[in-house]
């Protein structure tokens, strides 16, 4: 028991027999006279603006900000409520309430302060500012007041039934807009529009029907679901990589669990319903928003809205050609250009019905299709390990990849280093990071010096090689 409480207590620290975390400000600062004395002249230093300088001063690890509200980065963290400075006041007194006064050290000028009045100026929100910045919300807040008090948006009211949350409250909102835009085109056009969110909704089974092996191998499915459009907000592009440390099972149980609630494909209004107008609730206005789409629409038309030409508008535009939907902002069309019908014969709408026309994972016959562009590679390649690069090739395209280059990259090494390769050509951050972990390539001079040389431990004199 005492070597495992030991082992506790140095991969823990702070951690006691019994459950009870011993106070670790206290373990690394003794509350005495001499850290008392120390803190007093501190207090007296105008370079010690905030309670995390104080911390700093006295040799904590201060936490820093991340910019997602809620995380903090790793440390110890002081403020006035922290067993120090209470030790502190019950010796010396209470601190004065304005000596560390948040915002006191913002003055313009200050590349804090323009960064955010920039950010600010271009549309983003207090939030993104913070993650954007990685500083604190208060922070950016309290520059809002100092410099720009008319970017601070009034407080949301509080609500009569406090049983209801902002998100209750806003549902309920919607489908009260829904059914008055349904009362405006009449029954026959509501009915119409009620078959298409219907048609999306019913899609849903058929992903449960599907065997685990059908959804891992699904490329529309491993899309939609990996989208993070979040990066917008911040000037940073979409990327492709939400649940990539999801195992496959995971990530299956995770389509499944939004196909058992009917949300994986899910009925979208092209022309938003808090807008009122009376095409809300027209059949041509319902698109199919698979995946994460239904999370992701909005970050990516208050981007176009904003920048219908900015740098990741093409993305943008991208991938909702790939997911089957439509935007128009400005007089442009993104996503999927041609105009929507709906049959009324039929009920049934083209850019609905073409997004599911295929929907089943890669089969195997494909390889000779995707391979034809390829054709003159492939005659060199060896007849020894045919089968295992093809194997590999297969699973390359089930994956969903097509393009020649990876494809011949499965059939020489793996499906696994193809999904890669394409990655890397595809995602810019993920190519950067990538990049950045590589070693330093050395010249040829380096390698012979380097492999020759005595003084770092290379070959001097051997038979054969100098």
């Amino acid at each position: 028991m005492s070597e495992f409480v030991s082992i506790l207590e140095r991969i823990r620290p702070g951690y006691k027999v019994g459950g009870r975390a011993v106070d670790i400000a206290r373990r690394r600062i003794p509350y005495t006279e001499e850290t008392f004395k120390k803190i007093d002249q501190l207090l007296k230093d105008s370079k010690i603006k905030t309670y995390s300088d104080l911390g700093r001063a006295l040799g904590l690890n201060i936490p820093k900000p991340t910019g997602v509200r809620g995380k903090k980065g790793p440390g110890t963290e002081l403020s006035k409520r922290s067993a120090l400075i209470k030790a502190y006041e019950a010796s010396r007194g209470e601190i004065p309430a304005d000596r560390f006064k948040l915002g006191t050290a913002y003055a313009r000028g200050q590349k804090k302060v323009e960064d955010v009045l920039k950010l600010q100026s271009k549309g983003m929100s207090t939030n993104a500012i913070a993650q954007k910045l990685k500083m604190d919300r208060r922070n950016v807040r309290t520059i809002f007041e100092k410099f720009r008090p008319e970017a601070i948006k009034s407080p949301t009211p509080k609500a009569d039934d406090p049983t209801t949350t902002i998100k209750t409250r806003a549902s309920r909102r919607r489908q009260k807009r829904e059914a008055e835009a349904f009362k405006k085109v009449g029954e026959k056009t509501a009915n119409q529009t009620k078959k298409v969110i219907n048609t999306i909704k019913d899609k849903n089974a058929g992903i449960l029907k599907m065997s685990n092996a059908e959804i891992l191998n699904d490329p529309k499915i491993r899309y939609s679901m990996n989208i993070d459009a979040t990066g917008l907000k911040i000037g940073e592009p979409i990327k492709f990589n939400k649940y990539a440390d999801l195992s496959d099972k995971e990530f299956v149980k995770k389509v499944r669990d939004k196909a058992k609630t009917k949300t994986f494909y899910t009925p979208e209004h092209i022309s938003e319903v808090a807008k009122e107008k009376l095409n809300t609730a027209f059949p041509n206005n319902i698109v199919n928003a698979p995946g994460r789409m239904t999370s992701q629409i909005g970050l990516i038309k208050t981007y176009l809205r904003n920048n219908p030409t900015g740098e990741f508008a093409a993305q943008a535009d991208e991938v909702l050609k790939k997911t089957g939907m439509q935007f128009k902002t400005g007089g442009a069309t993104f996503g999927i250009k041609e105009n929507i019908v709906f049959d009324s014969k039929t009920n049934k709408s083209n850019i609905v019905e073409n997004y599911f026309q295929d929907t089943k994972p890669t089969k195997p016959s494909r390889i000779k299709t995707a391979f034809k562009s390829a054709k003159p590679v492939l005659k060199a390649l060896p007849v020894i390990g045919t089968a295992i690069g093809l194997y590999d090739v297969n699973k390359a395209l089930q994956a969903g990849i097509t393009d020649p280059r990876d494809l011949y990259m499965a059939y020489e090494i793996s499906a696994d280093t193809a999904a890669k390769n394409e990655r890397m050509r595809e995602d810019p951050e993920f190519r950067r990071k990538e990049m950045a972990g590589l070693p330093a390539i050395m010249t040829e001079d380096e390698i012979q010096q380097d492999f020759t040389s005595f003084r770092n431990g290379g070959i001097v004199a051997v038979k054969g090689v100098i």
